[in-house]
């Protein structure tokens, strides 16, 4: 993260992360930012973090829960998935340019966010295939990577399939205003078929794309 971008993010978040009162040489907003981005960049613990800025360990887990909050609320501004026509043209017209694919409005793809175990009787059912505990996260970008849906609210143990299932913007493609909008995806991904109207389209789509790819990578015949 650069100076500027920091700069923003306290800005945007400084009303939530300033104390009311400059006693006992309350942290500002800037440095308690450093501190949780600190934290979340390493992956270290807390009193070494706390070490590093000289603070105790228990300034560093309020400093980290209050940013990490503060910045999760600024979800609905930064994450919008593209509302108007323009928009979804926009970012359709991208992915064709790079891929030849058409009507791709976002790539999807889950990732396991590792956790301690929450302990209790349902603590297994956050424990992974690969068997740490974890939550999966599915996230959808477009082509430059910009985040644009997020769903991380499933335990590890869920299936990517069942995270697509159940989630709104499936809803959205199958019911939403997208027409003539496709939707592509791997086969693993999902278990359930979209309708037979949309499926249909990714069909064609993937016969379109695979007929580009075998055009691109044909071997010319020696003369």
């Amino acid at each position: 993260m650069q100076r500027r971008d920091a700069i923003t993010v306290v800005v945007q978040t400084e009303d939530k992360l300033e104390y009311s009162s400059d006693c006992n040489n309350s942290i500002t907003p800037m440095n308690q930012l450093l501190m949780a981005l600190r934290f979340h960049a390493t992956g270290t613990f807390q009193l070494v973090v706390g070490d590093t800025f000289d603070i105790c360990k228990a300034t560093v887990c309020r400093a980290v829960n209050k940013v990490t909050e503060a910045i999760a609320a600024l979800r609905s501004k930064y994450v919008k998935f593209p509302a108007s026509p323009q928009q979804r043209q926009d970012i359709m017209n991208l992915f064709y340019t790079a891929s030849k694919m058409p009507g791709v409005l976002g790539a999807t793809d889950c990732t396991h966010v590792p956790i301690q175990s929450p302990g209790g009787d349902d603590a297994e059912i956050y424990r992974n295939r690969k068997g740490y505990f974890s939550i999966n996260v599915q996230l959808v970008c477009d082509y430059t990577g910009y985040i644009s849906n997020v769903v991380a609210r499933w335990p590890g143990s869920v299936h990517d399939s069942t995270i697509f299932d159940n989630c709104q913007l499936r809803a959205l493609l199958q019911t939403g205003p997208h027409h003539g909008v496709g939707c592509t995806m791997n086969t693993s991904t999902s278990q359930s078929p979209l309708d037979t109207a949309l499926q249909n389209q990714c069909v064609r789509q993937m016969r379109q794309f695979q007929t580009f790819k075998a055009q691109l990578y044909q071997v010319q015949p020696a003369l």
